[in-house]
């Protein structure tokens, strides 16, 4: 079996709860500066240490079961990265989103500048889950304002707690529209459920709370099919039938939880490419996607040049 080479990056200075640690503790340093192609892994809201800790294991228990062999990590860099995106409230943790809003944005801050400075040369894909979503557009945008440059290639929200309306393209443009068309460099991929109800009930509510933009009573990227004109060219869709908010990282073994988690896992799979045995039929379906991303990339890059021949004319 072939070893998966494992990062920790903690931006956490406690294992429940704290602020945003500005000085990241990195697990090795050596491999993370010389790594070619890294894949960002970032958990969601309300998550200890601990809790992350679970997911991502489930996350390489899942892919695993795909590849006994492991063939999924050939040529790749997992880097687990770890937010406050939590409380020490003990059971009313849970009320934190609105605060967990901040720190997802500190957090890319912190996140942008340290891969910057460590790992510059590397190509990135992220896996993110929940409001690691936002954390990991606002990774984009953090690169954007301070015009600097990272080889993002893909994304993979799952159950993604990002308000849709940010990434509209529209004038004046969304928060977080003119860094998903200037820094991703190939697109995103959305895996949403009609059954996640923390999506449905709780997301709305408290973005409708939380200070700033943050919309009232928005919809999530995670919970339906996004039907708009201005959906990014490159942001394609996938519905996790009956899944509900935790069932994708695959922790939880139950059997309707697993089989959401088993599906995410494919998804991922197929979509980050990752080395396989593989199926005649996934290697069909990797092909298409990857002719029609490079017919969407075609697309989109001439509407950024006519966008930034606009904004240069007098």
């Amino acid at each position: 079996m072939a070893d998966v080479q494992r990062i920790t990056l903690s931006l956490r200075l406690q294992d429940v709860g704290g602020e945003v640690n500005i000085d990241p503790a990195v697990s090795d340093a050596g491999l993370l500066s010389s790594a070619q192609h890294l894949v960002l892994l970032i958990h969601g809201y309300n998550n200890s240490y601990k809790d992350a800790v679970d997911a991502y294991n489930g996350f390489h228990a899942r892919q695993k079961e795909l590849d006994s062999a492991a063939r999924y990590g050939l040529g790749r860099t997992f880097v687990e990265v770890y937010w406050p995106g939590d409380a020490d409230w003990g059971v009313a943790s849970f009320l934190y989103y609105m605060g967990s809003i901040a720190h997802a944005k500190e957090s890319a801050a912190v996140l942008a500048h340290y891969l910057l400075t460590q790992a510059g040369g590397a190509r990135i894909d992220i896996v993110a889950h929940s409001m690691g979503c936002r954390v990991g557009l606002e990774l984009l945008y953090a690169l954007d304002t301070q015009q600097a440059t990272l080889n993002i290639g893909r994304i993979v929200c799952m159950a993604g707690a990002v308000p849709t309306f940010m990434l509209v393209d529209a004038q004046p443009p969304r928060r977080l529209r003119p860094a998903y068309d200037r820094v991703l460099r190939e697109g995103a991929r959305s895996l949403y459920s009609g059954a996640d109800m923390v999506l449905a009930a709780a997301f709305p509510a408290g973005q409708s709370l939380a200070a700033g933009e943050e919309g009232a009573t928005p919809s999530a990227l995670g919970h339906a099919f996004w039907v708009d004109a201005s959906v990014p060219l490159n942001l394609g869709q996938a519905e996790n039938p009956g899944a509900g908010h935790s069932d994708y990282w695959g922790w939880n073994t139950k059997p309707q939880a697993l089989q959401c988690a088993q599906h995410a896992a494919r998804e991922v799979r197929g979509y980050l490419q990752f080395p396989s045995a593989g199926s005649r039929e996934v290697g069909a379906r990797t092909l298409l996607e990857a002719k029609a991303i490079e017919a969407r990339e075609l697309v989109q890059q001439r509407e950024i040049a006519e966008r930034e021949a606009q904004y240069r004319a007098p």
